[in-house]
């Protein structure tokens, strides 16, 4: 889908090995490190990439961007120790020159500023990425938190230079978010407090009853359907709503009753519902007391982590997200109140509910 992506990928990933590989050289360029580091003598080693865990090669080219300017200069200043630190005691004349090639060839790729710029591309594409996967492979990992970070992919992409990596992102993140319960992904959004609607844009055309209707759909709805649904292709859904469903087959006026029963659960649940959308009732002094509830009961690693600043894909146009320092692992802790999801809200005939990003 990028194949300037993929070729610098494997020029960044050549460099390293090239470096690794020969000891001389690697210290002629730590010896540069040291000068000009900041404070001196400080030296970052060069990381290797495994095939088997791709999200390294994030780590290690964005390491490898870290180490730009000390490489230049060590290229500008010392490119003769440079090729002589490969060439060592060689003394065939056509190994010789085919290892000063080789040297002049990585000088000449590490002296290139198009190399660095489509580097850094490759590095702030891979992290919005990798940060999504490191969030959703938590055995912690709440629903709200997932739907933040497909939105967060969702929307750097969207506004990606290229149209066709922006294109074919989209897609594919629109085909991984129709495979996942959406209504449950959303609604756990919509009822984490510390969140509740602000992530939603405009276009997204969320009101409280439009909520209210999904949240007894995907709660409520397979409870009071007849016993045709409960054969029907609904039936799976019910089941993992409900884990106690009610005797099948029933008698006229069990029906009745069980019906009259479901129809109280759903106005009391719609009640509830509706008061914490509007923080009234039990929910009203929340925002009074969200500050000492989450000194309670929100983690430590939450207070320190570091917060997905998307608004700078809104405001600014920058579309490097911020490096994250560590890994929330808490409900509520990816903090994204700039971030606004756009929706489509859909309810088909047969009960199913679903969203899609625009």
């Amino acid at each position: 889908m990028n194949e300037e992506a993929a070729e610098t990928a494997e020029e960044a990933t050549g460099l390293i090995g090239w470096i690794l590989n020969h000891g001389r050289v690697r210290s002629v360029f730590n010896e540069m490190q040291a000068e000009v580091s900041v404070p001196p003598g400080k030296v970052l080693a060069f990381l290797v990439a495994n095939m088997t865990r791709w999200t390294t090669h994030f780590v290690a080219f964005d390491r490898l961007c870290d180490l730009k300017d000390p490489l230049r200069r060590a290229v500008i200043s010392r490119r003769e120790d440079i090729i002589s630190g490969q060439v060592g005691a060689e003394k065939n004349r056509q190994k010789k020159q085919k290892l000063e090639n080789d040297a002049i060839a990585h000088c000449e790729l590490i002296d290139d500023g198009g190399f660095w710029r489509r580097l850094k591309v490759v590095v702030d594409d891979l992290e919005p990425i990798c940060l999504g996967i490191n969030l959703n492979q938590t055995d912690a990992l709440c629903p709200n938190q997932a739907l933040l970070t497909f939105a967060g992919i969702f929307l750097y992409f969207q506004k990606h230079s290229k149209p066709v990596v922006a294109s074919g992102m989209m897609k594919r993140i629109e085909k991984h978010w129709k495979a996942l319960d959406q209504p449950m992904f959303i609604l756990s959004l919509v009822l984490n407090p510390f969140e509740g609607i602000s992530c939603f844009g405009e276009k997204a055309a969320v009101s409280p009853f439009t909520l209210n209707t999904i949240l007894l759909e995907v709660c409520l709805f397979y409870l009071s359907i007849s016993n045709f649904y409960f054969n029907s292709l609904n039936c799976k859904t019910y089941r993992r709503v409900c884990s106690r469903p009610p005797k099948v087959p029933r008698s006229e006026e069990e029906e009745d009753e069980y019906n009259a029963v479901q129809v109280r659960k759903e106005r009391e649940v719609s009640e509830s519902f509706l008061s914490y959308l509007s923080s009234k009732g039990p929910f009203e002094d929340w925002e009074k007391n969200k500050k000492s509830f989450q000194s309670i009961h929100v983690s430590f690693r939450y207070k320190k982590a570091i917060r997905w600043h998307s608004h700078h894909l809104e405001t600014t146009g920058d579309q490097s997200p911020r490096h994250v320092e560590s890994i929330p692992d808490n409900a509520s802790c990816l903090r994204t109140r700039q971030l606004r999801i756009t929706a489509t809200w859909h309810v088909s005939k047969s009960g199913q509910v679903g969203a899609q990003f625009l």
